[in-house]
């Protein structure tokens, strides 16, 4: 039989000591208290130590009237095409959450003549290249798809100056999305242009073409009527002029959509984003009363671990009737087991 007591009978020791769980702990409630001041102030303090953020939150979409100008490829879609409803929304708000890990936007961010006013600042070289990386890992921007929603948040020093930021922040992204967008018509359009002009110079090549067969017809002499090689050249002549002359409008009509959606991204009062929220400010104090809140939590529970442990490992000669009768019974039962053991 082994000399070493069971599990079962440790636990049963150890819940016969339960019951003086609770007065050890009255006991040493002095020094809980202590344990629980010195981490609530502890933590305080090393919170207050730290950098304080004021942080801005928006939560923003795509405008609609972004929405109407990218959904306008929809009704033209095939029955059996393989892009969603809403992809071309989803797509748009992927490309702005994009330019925020541009290095170049937050260069040009940073030269804004608005923001060098609020930061009373304006940095140039690679003092402005440290300035922007600074303020852009100061930045967070989260796209989530269901919704198509963009949560941005600043950290700043000051409430009103963080606000002033993030403005500025989201400004400079309309523009230069406004701007992206521009010269991608602009390039449509010279290519169209460019059509357009092939066109008319086709057209006009087919007319004075039938117009040189007329003449060469009209100048022939009567004595040959039955030569008449050219009347056959006439309808060829006015077809490809037909076709000039639709593809030309064609072409046309979709120049002037081209040059009415250009012209609607140049007037900075088109809004790019929706705003679902309004700029919210977050202030560091919370912070403090949490950091305040865990560490008197965590001297709570180190000063109840030491109270329950110290006894139990000797260093303490506790001087309650009631431990010292628990300790009694302890040294009793270790003995009855040796004496067990040395009789087997």
């Amino acid at each position: 039989m082994s000399k070493h007591p069971s599990v079962t009978a440790v636990l049963q020791e150890e819940q016969q000591l339960l019951p003086f769980a609770g007065q050890l702990l009255w006991q040493w409630r002095f020094w809980l208290l202590c344990f629980v001041v010195a981490g609530a102030l502890g933590a305080a303090l090393w919170q207050r130590q730290q950098q304080s953020f004021v942080t801005a939150r928006q939560t923003l979409t795509i405008a609609d009237a972004q929405i109407k100008r990218v959904a306008s490829i929809y009704p033209a879609l095939p029955a059996n095409s393989t892009l969603m409803l809403g992809a071309l929304e989803i797509d748009e708000l992927v490309r702005i959450d994009a330019a925020f890990n541009d290095a170049a936007f937050w260069r040009t961010w940073r030269q804004d003549p608005a923001v060098c006013d609020v930061l009373s600042s304006c940095p140039t070289g690679e003092a402005l290249a440290q300035d922007a990386a600074r303020w852009q890992s100061r930045f967070s921007a989260d796209h989530t798809r269901r919704g198509n929603l963009l949560v941005v948040k600043l950290k700043g020093e000051e409430p009103n100056q963080t606000k002033a930021l993030l403005d500025s922040i989201l400004a400079s992204a309309a523009m230069q999305y406004r701007q992206r967008q521009i010269d991608q018509l602009t390039t449509q359009i010279d290519i169209i242009s460019a059509s357009l002009s092939a066109v008319v110079d086709t057209a006009s090549v087919a007319a004075d073409h039938q117009t040189a067969t007329e003449s060469r017809h009209d100048s022939a002499p009567s004595a040959a009527p039955v030569a008449k090689p050219t009347a056959v050249a006439a309808p060829d002549g006015a077809s490809d002029a037909a076709l000039s002359i639709g593809a030309r409008g064609q072409l046309a009509a979709k120049l002037d959509s081209y040059l009415a959606e250009r012209h609607l991204l140049q007037q900075p009062q088109m809004p790019v984003f929706a705003e679902l929220s309004h700029i919210q400010l977050n202030s560091a104090s919370n912070k403090v009363m949490r950091a305040s809140v865990l560490g008197a939590l965590m001297g709570l529970i180190l000063g109840a671990v030491l109270a329950l442990l110290w006894p139990r490992a000797g260093r303490f000669a506790p001087s309650s009737p009631v431990l010292n009768h628990g300790h009694a019974a302890d040294n009793t039962r270790t003995a009855e087991r040796k004496g067990h053991g040395s009789t087997l």
